[in-house]
């Protein structure tokens, strides 16, 4: 209770009745002096005279002693707008929170979506034979990993990666790791990249000699799932057979082939002609020959299981090689046409061993 207020308030009563401090004092009974310190706050009005002077104001007693009427209701109200401000402001912070983060989703979207590429490479020349390659591309740095370098035993003194017929990075020896950075002394152009690796070849110096192989650089992966459980079907591979180890392989060929001196033969007959198969175990080479009804020899297959590389020759003088994903690794991919040739083969053989 505040002294002042109720003072206060008492005169603002009394005024609106239009009575001085004398009327007021007469229906309480009380004296004028008495008035004139409740009033200034000198005073307060004793229990005795506290109901009377209240209902003479036409007020209750809680609303003589707080100051003002209607005091529930006005604290209530009072209430109702700090917690409408308070809801106000936790509405705004609660908006505020979802625009930063919407702006860092997108932020992290556009710097992170399709940000990785990993790619295989593998090439095949007359004397070397690549494999498992590898490059990690990111929007700041390239990883390139020529991978397992395979030769007829020659002494590598040189190497070159070529593009467009420009020198753009140099080895002395058959190991290759380029740690490539944007914008800084650029062994790739980032901005050519898709164009690069389509046109990439590699320039082999051995002994006295020099060979060229296109390198066949395949994307594997880009992390361009917008869920992260966004878990794609795994689709049906056609070399699934050829794909496992090579032990296994063996096993399945000598349960299906016939032995024939040390090799094992498959004999298919077809309607316009026939194929042969042979494997030959100390090679471990896969041999598949497609004749016509005349005896004419069409085209020829020849899988090498350990290095994982195919050969296709055909009557048409057409020469090509693959790796294990059908990708042609070859000089002469340029020239390559019939994208089926090498899915053609291991149908073939699956098929044979199923």
């Amino acid at each position: 209770m505040n002294s002042n207020e109720m003072g206060k308030f008492i005169k603002k009563l009394r005024e609106e009745k239009q009575w001085t401090q004398e009327q007021l004092a007469e229906k309480i009974p009380v004296s004028r002096e008495s008035v004139s310190k409740w009033e200034r706050g000198v005073n307060t009005p004793d229990i005795s005279c506290l109901n009377v002077l209240a209902k003479t104001l036409n007020v209750t007693t809680d609303e003589l002693l707080s100051g003002e009427k209607n005091t529930k209701k006005n604290v209530a109200l009072e209430l109702y707008k700090e917690r409408n401000k308070i809801n106000k402001k936790l509405k705004l912070s609660i908006f505020l929170i979802i625009i930063i983060l919407v702006l860092f989703l997108i932020y992290y979207f556009i710097n992170q979506y399709k940000s990785i590429e990993i790619y295989t490479v593998s090439g095949k020349s007359d004397n070397f034979i690549l494999n498992n390659g590898l490059i990690m591309k990111t929007r700041e740095k390239i990883y390139f990993n020529l991978g397992n370098f395979e030769n007829n035993n020659y002494d590598i003194y040189k190497m070159e990666i070529i593009y467009n017929d420009q020198v753009i990075y140099t080895s002395d020896d058959d190991n290759i790791l380029i740690y490539d950075y944007f914008g800084y002394e650029e062994v790739f152009d980032f901005s050519k990249l898709n164009e690069i690796f389509k046109n990439l070849f590699l320039k082999i110096y051995f002994e006295d000699k020099e060979e060229i192989l296109k390198l066949c650089i395949t994307r594997d992966y880009i992390n361009d799932n917008l869920l992260f459980n966004d878990y794609k079907s795994v689709k049906k591979n056609n070399n699934a057979n050829l794909n496992k180890e090579n032990q296994e392989i063996i096993n399945l060929i000598k349960n299906k082939f016939k032995e024939e001196d040390n090799t094992y033969v498959f004999r298919q007959q077809y309607k316009n002609g026939y194929s042969i198969a042979t494997f030959l175990p100390d090679t471990k080479v896969i041999n598949l020959q497609v004749y016509s009804d005349l005896d004419d020899l069409l085209k020829e297959y020849i899988y090498d299981m350990t290095y994982k590389t195919l050969d296709y020759k055909s009557n048409l003088d057409e020469n090509f090689s693959f790796n294990n994903n059908c990708d042609c690794i070859s000089k002469e991919c340029e020239q390559l046409e019939n994208k089926n040739i090498c899915n053609y083969f291991f149908e073939s053989i699956n098929n044979l061993l199923a």
